[in-house]
């Protein structure tokens, strides 16, 4: 099945409630089951590649709603259109050993024709970082942040 196909039959499906963007930035909300289903083909996938540079044990990252206010309290609101994420490279290690993957959450707004323009980062990194840099969403991975095990962050079954 072609992905617009997959991507339309997704679409068609009522009752979910995560929005997923892709690759191809298509929006589409997925179920559950597809969720969970994702998550548990990317552990699996990770679990076979002996060179992954990041800790296998990693399922996820809690963004602490405090956290979540405080960027959409920046200036006011000033018309918000959602939160972005980057991945990074934490200088942390997990029990394995091996680096954590981050994430970096900010806030984006439209500008021009594009919805999701980062909230006040500049074309350049200046020398001088000050009082006007956007606000980053602080983070906590899961393990150790993954609260009650459910469907969503439970072991794989292999």
């Amino acid at each position: 099945m072609s992905i617009n196909k997959k991507f339309a039959e997704v679409n068609s499906l009522q009752g979910c409630d995560i929005e997923y963007l892709s690759s191809q930035n298509l929006a589409y909300v997925k179920d559950l089951k597809q969720a969970r289903k994702e998550i548990e083909d990317y552990r699996t996938t990770i679990k076979d590649i002996s060179d992954f540079p990041f800790s296998k044990d990693q399922k996820g990252y809690f963004i602490p709603k405090d956290s979540i206010d405080e960027l959409f309290a920046q200036d006011q609101g000033v018309g918000f259109t959602g939160l972005k994420v980057y991945f990074g490279k934490s200088d942390d290690t997990g029990d394995d050993g091996k680096a954590l993957l981050d994430i970096i959450v900010i806030a984006t707004i439209k500008e021009e024709q594009y919805e999701a323009t980062d909230y006040k980062v500049p074309g350049e990194l200046p020398e001088n970082p000050g009082a006007n840099e956007p606000k980053i969403a602080k983070a906590r991975p899961c393990p150790s942040q993954c609260g009650k095990e459910n469907a969503l962050n439970k072991p794989i079954s292999i």
